[in-house]
């Protein structure tokens, strides 16, 4: 059976959480978030330049990964991985002065994971990425090269979050018996829900959640496992503002539990 993250194209407007969270993704990008090392990342899949990758990051989140030793690196790849596996912008760049790496935003310097070889600038490359197919490497590319970006935020700045329990079982991808829980969000503003990827989220078995308009009356979307394993999360922009209706169950007619978390302005 067919298993993936789930991939939203969104419409919106206005902002994060406003305030200094800035804007949402345009209508042109797909992105997931997820939760993890203390910080929100959003694997936005839609090409950019670097330069133009790092003024949407500073619209939706903060700014391009900054990465500080292994397991940061090595939690970016495997999310990468499950949603493309190739070359992905990272903040890492010497556009100032050549050879003199730094993070975007003047982070300080604490790790490296330069392939062998590399940054050897070998057409005008003074951007750094992160191989998702090449154990998480980094290489520098031509800063006008069109890539998928990894955008950073500290959770500090995100969303508040909630959590409730749920165990079901013969729900048929959440067809039938499942259990139904409501939860606020704003038009315009993200809301992440899941049994993993989000703080406090858990899952046992193989989840799948459907998320309702506010009526519970017809299906937004739905999905099935992500963050590497059988959870589930989902990242969208409510087209209302209201009480959504989810619909948590397992995938076919198993059983299955766990904690679904909510991440949401609201």
């Amino acid at each position: 059976m067919l298993k993936r993250f789930i991939l939203l194209m969104l419409s919106v407007g206005g902002c994060f959480g406003c305030g200094a969270e800035g804007a949402e993704p345009t209508e042109q990008d797909t992105f997931d978030i997820v939760h993890g090392n203390g910080h929100d990342y959003v694997f936005v899949q839609t090409p950019q330049t670097w330069s133009t990758a790092r003024t949407k990051c500073g619209q939706y989140v903060g700014h391009l990964a900054t990465i500080g030793d292994s397991g940061e690196n090595d939690f970016i790849r495997d999310q990468a991985q499950q949603l493309f596996w190739g070359a992905w912008w990272i903040g890492r760049n010497d556009m100032t002065t050549e050879n003199s790496w730094v993070w975007d935003k003047n982070e300080l310097l604490q790790y490296d994971n330069w392939a062998p070889g590399e940054p050897n600038n070998w057409n005008e490359e003074d951007c750094a990425t992160l191989d998702a197919s090449n154990n998480g490497l980094w290489n520098d590319l031509n800063c006008n090269t069109s890539l998928n970006f990894v955008c950073e935020r500290d959770s500090g700045a995100a969303p508040p979050y909630k959590t409730v329990a749920f165990s079901a079982a013969n729900t048929n991808t959440a067809t039938q018996n499942y259990s139904v829980i409501y939860f606020s969000g704003y038009a315009s503003t993200v809301v992440t829900v899941g049994t993993c990827g989000v703080p406090g989220a858990s899952n046992t078995g193989d989840t799948y959640l459907r998320i309702f308009d506010p009526t519970n009356t017809y299906e937004i979307m739905h999905a099935d496992d992500a963050c590497g394993g059988v959870g589930t999360n989902i990242s969208f922009v409510p087209p209302v503002s209201g009480n959504f209706a989810l619909r948590a169950g397992c995938w076919g007619t198993g059983s299955c539990s766990g904690t679904i978390a909510v991440r949401s302005p609201g």
